[in-house]
């Protein structure tokens, strides 16, 4: 396919994502859903896109409409994710998954494949470095989720034990050994998966983005644990 058509395409596969999401809304509706989300693209804008009077659409644009659509940029990019094909680049065939692995990041490149790339070592670091901070977030959220159960319960414990006519209740004692187990375990697995981030070289969460629940990480003496 030639630049131009190309170009043409992809708008055109954009403006149709953008109708699909948008349903039976309006175009005076999607504008004034954008002008909340700070950035208002008119009317005329959108509904020239959508009937291909215009060939072409802005990244500010594209990013406040997906917003306004509560759709993923990227979805209205390549909106037959995961197994649709697409022409990534004009003449390049490729996948809507690729596509999107490329966006993301985890391809350098969508002009060859990883194995014959000449920077397949780095693309793979950098797919190990994308993969450790996954893993990193979910343990985060996982140590989130524990802490509030872990408060929930020592609280319910403490409420009872205000009664006069407390005595002992084994269940909810039991259950906040657990909670406090698995907080335990789950700071074990993060401090340890940093380490092993710091020592293959990938930089973890940076520590002004932590709560104050993760005080516990990157403190002088951890930190020099890891050097």
């Amino acid at each position: 396919m030639t630049q131009p058509s190309w170009s043409t395409e992809t708008t055109q596969r954009i403006a149709q994502a953008i109708r699909t999401h948008r349903g039976a809304r309006s175009a005076q509706w999607l504008s004034d859903m954008t002008e909340k989300v700070g950035y208002r693209v008119a009317r005329s804008r959108i509904s020239d896109l959508e009937t291909g009077r215009r060939n072409r659409i802005d990244v500010t644009e594209l990013i406040v409409i997906a917003a306004a659509l509560n759709v993923a940029p990227v979805l209205l990019i390549y909106p037959d994710i995961p197994a649709g094909s697409v022409e990534v680049l004009p003449g390049l065939e490729g996948t809507s998954w690729g596509a999107l692995k490329w966006f993301e990041g985890v391809y350098a490149s969508p002009l060859h494949s990883r194995e014959d790339s000449a920077d397949f070592e780095l693309e793979n670091n950098r797919n190990q470095h994308l993969a450790d901070l996954r893993t990193e977030e979910d343990l985060f959220g996982a140590w989130s989720e524990e802490v509030l159960e872990f408060d929930r319960t020592v609280n319910e414990y403490n409420r009872q034990k205000e009664d006069p006519s407390f005595t002992s209740n084994p269940v909810l004692e039991r259950l906040v050994d657990q909670a406090s187990k698995a907080l335990r375990d789950t700071r074990t697995q993060l401090e340890d998966h940093r380490k092993r981030m710091l020592e293959r070289g990938h930089q973890p969460l940076g520590r002004e983005g932590l709560e104050d629940t993760y005080g516990f990480l990157d403190t002088p003496e951890e930190e020099e644990k890891w050097r």
